[in-house]
């Protein structure tokens, strides 16, 4: 008897020099909601991470909002962690080494994200997007089939990018006005 099973979950990593990862809720761009490896411990960062660092981990129950536009590669959201991006903010995934975007926990979206070409954003089993806002594009990604993209904001103009093979998908637009 052959017995296959695929199994998709944010992978725990040994830490490696230029590491990122959040140590308490906090803005994306403020040195004080992250801490970073430094080939031997992790220490205070001196910097916010971009996508030229390696892996940058949002941990379970820290909400990293993002209130300035950056460029990110090799995101890691654990089950628990939620990084928001605010209205009028883009956040740009780099098609670099290793996986581009992850999320294993919650991404909150009033803005915009965007994938640079060949850059990859996977939603894992009980990941959640929440998509806060009205029109927009929901960015092109791979849903685990119990992943859930869920329409929130949506007033008068449906968001872009609906033709995605989604896990879970709920309309839960209370505000909207039209069809």
């Amino acid at each position: 008897v052959l017995v296959y099973q695929t199994f998709q979950s944010t992978k725990a990593n040994a830490a490696v020099n230029g590491d990122f990862r959040s140590k308490n809720n906090g803005n994306w761009n403020s040195n004080a909601t992250w801490e970073s490896y430094n080939g031997t411990a992790w220490v205070n960062a001196g910097s916010t991470p971009t996508s030229a660092q390696n892996v940058i981990t949002i941990r379970n129950g820290h909400t990293v909002t993002v209130s300035a536009n950056v460029n990110v590669d090799q995101v890691v959201i654990e089950a628990g962690g939620v990084v928001t991006v605010n209205n009028g903010r883009t956040v740009t995934i780099n098609n670099g080494t290793g996986t581009d975007f992850i999320n294993g926990g919650t991404i909150n979206n009033s803005g915009t994200i965007n994938l640079s070409a060949s850059a990859t954003l996977n939603h894992e089993a009980n990941g959640l997007y929440n998509h806060s806002q009205n029109g927009g594009s929901i960015p092109t990604a791979t849903w685990n089939e119990n992943a859930t993209c869920e329409i929130r904001g949506t007033t008068s103009t449906a968001p872009t990018n609906l033709g995605q093979n989604f896990g879970n998908f709920k309309w839960n637009a209370t505000s909207q006005s039209s069809n």
